[in-house]
């Protein structure tokens, strides 16, 4: 019984002690900083109340108190009326407050709506940017350049850039000229589905949301670009920009079929030039202003602005 447990915990254990075994516990540590992503980051926002900000920045927060202060209030006038004389002009104040609340209501949920997304971006940012960069930061035997963080062939970038940007911004014009409804229903994704036509505020959310889209894509690319494709490329070469194919597609499931599909190019593409370029941030740039123009473009085409 002994040996049979020992031949079993064997392979494990060799793992875990031998000289692989950082590449290990790395992989798991990337696959947990994904899940709290997903978790802490994106969950929260898009599937409940994102721990309270959209509705403290919209000022939901403090309309809810003053709804629930006011009616403390009157269950109070009613049980003991003498004690409520005094809170008389609490209450005229209050109903005036409330009464301004509910004629802002509908500029508040499009706030919060709005809100929602632009917090999932950002703490896609801190979760997938910001904390690993510090941990490599602080870490005595990491350097923020083996992880593309660099500048690297800037050069080559630019190039990069602008012939993938011409090229998809080409592409992103035919859906516009041609009507592919797919892609004018879906984009922008943080605007109402299904609404057109002109939408109040809608302006000032979409600069504000698309900066916060941009950290997104920061955070979205150093991800699957420099913390899955770099350590790695220093063992496996080029091999390394297969790594993210599947995970990346995983992730479009959902979007426009085309999209879907094309993300499996774009991951081996991507991953490539990032090798080639030394660095990953060719990636959020190119990604946001793909994204950028086919939300700019479907908007307008929804009459939003």
């Amino acid at each position: 019984m002994r040996t049979f447990f020992r031949d079993m915990a064997g392979p494990f254990v060799r793992e875990l002690t031998g000289h692989n075994r950082w590449v290990h516990l790395a992989f798991a540590g990337i696959a947990a900083v994904f899940l709290c992503y997903i978790y802490l980051g994106k969950e929260p926002f898009m599937k409940g109340a994102g721990y309270g900000i959209p509705a403290l920045v919209s000022g939901e927060t403090a309309a809810g108190e003053r709804r629930s202060e006011l009616q403390r209030h009157r269950r109070l006038a009613t049980a003991n009326p003498p004690a409520a004389t005094a809170s008389e002009s609490r209450v005229a104040e209050l109903e005036k407050r409330v009464a301004e609340d509910n004629r802002s209501a509908p500029g508040r949920a499009r706030a919060m709506h709005y809100l929602k997304y632009a917090g999932w971006f950002f703490a896609t940012f801190v979760i997938l940017f910001v904390i690993p960069v510090m941990f490599i930061m602080l870490h005595p035997h990491l350097r923020l350049r083996d992880y593309g963080l660099g500048l690297g062939d800037w050069k080559f970038s630019l190039r990069i850039f602008s012939v993938f940007a011409l090229i998809m911004i080409l592409a992103v014009l035919a859906i516009k000229i041609f009507r592919i409804e797919g892609f004018l229903r879906y984009y922008p994704m943080f605007a109402e589905k299904g609404v057109t036509g002109s939408q109040a505020d809608f302006l000032l959310w979409f600069i504000i949301v698309e900066l916060c889209f941009f950290l997104y894509f920061v955070g979205w690319e150093f991800f699957f670009r420099g913390l899955l494709v770099f350590p790695l490329s220093r063992r496996i070469g080029p091999l390394a920009a297969l790594v993210g194919i599947v995970p990346f597609a995983i992730m479009h499931a959902g979007k426009p079929v085309a999209e879907a599909f094309g993300s499996i190019i774009a991951a081996w593409v991507l991953g490539i030039l990032v090798i080639r370029a030394r660095s990953f941030w060719v990636c959020p740039v190119l990604h946001f202003a793909i994204a950028f123009v086919m939300d700019l473009m479907a908007a307008l085409s929804r009459n939003l602005f």
